[in-house]
């Protein structure tokens, strides 16, 4: 860091915006104060009991159905997507369901990035899962061409 000794006229920054904030300072003593004022453990309840109340009414609970052959990114919400698209590719809507297969890929892409980067570990079983189908892919490939090769001679 260096300090620069200026004697000329007072520099401002043009851009700059000031806004005031809020917020809450929390001490201990408010904290005992806060927990002595009743039974905290009811009003929590009572707080989630109407908040539950709230999601229930606003965000009801589906059933969706996942099994174990489905692969580790098909998740609840990816789950529900593809069955509203199944639902809008039969009845004609096409355009309806393309756009949400953009969604499905996206929240897909999502879950594989997440999963890879959760560290070394994982990122090496993707990698090895990755290059063990590639070789057995590639594997094939050749088996295949020398087929060919085989029956044209």
């Amino acid at each position: 860091m260096a300090i620069v000794a200026y004697t000329g006229e007072m520099k401002t920054a043009v851009c700059k915006t000031r806004r005031v904030c809020t917020f809450r300072k929390h001490t201990a003593a408010q904290h005992a104060r806060f927990l002595a004022s009743g039974d905290t453990q009811e009003e929590f309840d009572e707080l989630y009991s109407a908040l539950l109340q709230l999601m229930d009414e606003y965000y009801p609970e589906r059933l969706v159905t996942i099994t174990s052959g489905d692969p580790a990114y098909v998740t609840l919400a990816v789950k529900h997507m593809l069955r509203q698209k199944n639902k809008l590719m039969q009845s004609g809507r096409v355009e309806k369901a393309a756009a949400l297969a953009i969604k499905i890929g996206v929240s897909i892409q999502s879950f594989n990035s997440a999963e890879m980067s959760c560290g070394d570990v994982y990122c090496s079983q993707y990698v090895k899962q990755g290059t063990a189908a590639h070789r057995a892919h590639a594997v094939r490939e050749a088996e295949d061409t020398i087929r060919m090769f085989l029956q044209i001679c």
